[in-house]
Formats: C-alpha cells, sequence, structure tokens
C-alpha cells in the first residue's frame, strides 16, 4: 500500500506509461498473491506455522525494504513479486493459529481484532508514507515501511511454539453429530452391495473430518474475491 502513495514520484524519477504503472502496482503483485496463497495455505496446514509467519514476515519487509534501493522499474517489479510471496504466507497461518487457540464462540472476536489491527495498519501506512514520501522522498517511505516488519520477526520468533492444532482431537461434527448427520445421511458410509442403504444415519463417532483451517480460510477467501 506503500507503492500506491508513492507512485506519482517514482514516475518522476523512471518515467513510465499507465501499462507499467499498472503492473507494477497491481499486476506483478496480484498473479504471485493468488497463485501462492492456497499452495502457502496448504503448507501452513502441514509444517510449523510460526515459522511460516517469520518466513514470511521477514521476506515481505525485507522486499518491502528492497524497493527502497530499486536503481530500476524491473528491480522494483522484481521485488514487488516477492512482497507478494511473503504476504501470501502470513494470513493463511495466522487466521490458522487464531481458530486453534480460541473457542468457536470468541473465534467471530479474535479474528475481527486481527482484521482491525489490519486496517489500522493500512491508516498508519498511508498516513505516515504520505509525510515521509512528501518531506523525505518516496525511497524513505519504503524503508519506512520495512524496517519495522524485520524487526517484528525476532519478536515473533519468541512469541512462543507452534499452538496444538485442534483438527487432531474431537471435531465439531463429532460433538454435533446427531444434528448434522440428519443433513448429510448418505456422505458418511458407502451402500450395501445390494443398492440399500441399511443405516443411513451412522453414530456421530464414526465421523473423522480431517480440518485444515488454513487452507479452508484461503479458499473462502479466494470465493469471496471471486464474487467480488
Amino acid at each position: 500500500n506503500i507503492l500506491a502513495i508513492t507512485l506519482p514520484y517514482i514516475t518522476a524519477e523512471f518515467p513510465l506509461t499507465d501499462l507499467a504503472l499498472g503492473f507494477l502496482s497491481g499486476t506483478s503483485f496480484a498473479i504471485i498473491y493468488a497463485t501462492l496463497a492456497m499452495p502457502l495455505a496448504w503448507v501452513a496446514d502441514r509444517a510449523n506455522r510460526r515459522n511460516v509467519i517469520v518466513g514470511s514476515i521477514a521476506l515481505f519487509s525485507a522486499m518491502t525494504v528492497v524497493c527502497g534501493y530499486a536503481a530500476n522499474y524491473w528491480q522494483l517489479v522484481i521485488a514487488r513479486i516477492f512482497t507478494g510471496v511473503g504476504e501470501a504466507g502470513t494470513s493463511p497461518s495466522v487466521n490458522s493459529i487464531i481458530s486453534d487457540l480460541y473457542a468457536p464462540k470468541e473465534r467471530a472476536g479474535a479474528l475481527a481484532t486481527y482484521s482491525a489491527g489490519l486496517n489500522i495498519g493500512l491508516l498508519i501506512a498511508f498516513l505516515g508514507g504520505g509525510w515521509v514520501t512528501q518531506h523525505f522522498g518516496w525511497r524513505n517511505a519504503f524503508l519506512m515501511a520495512g524496517i519495522p516488519g524485520l524487526l517484528l520477526v525476532r519478536a515473533v520468533r519468541g512469541a512462543g511454539a507452534d499452538p496444538r492444532r485442534a483438527g487432531h482431537g474431537e471435531s465439531d461434527l463429532h460433538r454435533h453429530g446427531d444434528g448434522l448427520r440428519h443433513k448429510l445421511p448418505r456422505l458418511s458410509q458407502p451402500a450395501p452391495a445390494d443398492g440399500l442403504c441399511s443405516n443411513p444415519f451412522p453414530e456421530p463417532d464414526r465421523f473423522h473430518p480431517v480440518r485444515h483451517p488454513a487452507f479452508d480460510r484461503r479458499l473462502l477467501d479466494g470465493a469471496a474475491g471471486a464474487q467480488g
């Protein structure tokens, strides 16, 4: 988002067409973000999520700093691409950890707090980035945005171990099987050879779904983005 503020100043230093500006500010980031979001969510469901977050923040912040040292347009584009890689890996792991740390009745509030923090960060980025760009140049605006993230990496590494994943214990479907089994009567077990289902409503303990909250969250985000 710092890039949107600095585009007029970048254009003054690197004479660019509107097509080049559009590719730099939108396409170069969006293609990588959309392509890697699902694979990185898959990784978050199977690897240490804290380490995924640390690596993503480090890459995102480092590439933001690199933007401040870019000597030409294509260096900016490459840094922007790797910024997308870093940002794509952060949100799935964060949402997955929140889902494990908070009970279902508290989860919406925790996710809302996290989302509010993102928007507060945007507010600070736009106000602070605009002020720095105006008084100290667009390169320093990128440095201002990236260096705090590099400092945050150490704090995240020391925040503790990856929380225990809730999906391997008692599932929501197991706890509420009496209600859910009537909604999904024939998806839990194959029909007998004679084609007749002797027990269309199996006991709840026969359900053992594997939850992948990071992947599921990214899938829902992608569906919402497609509708938008």
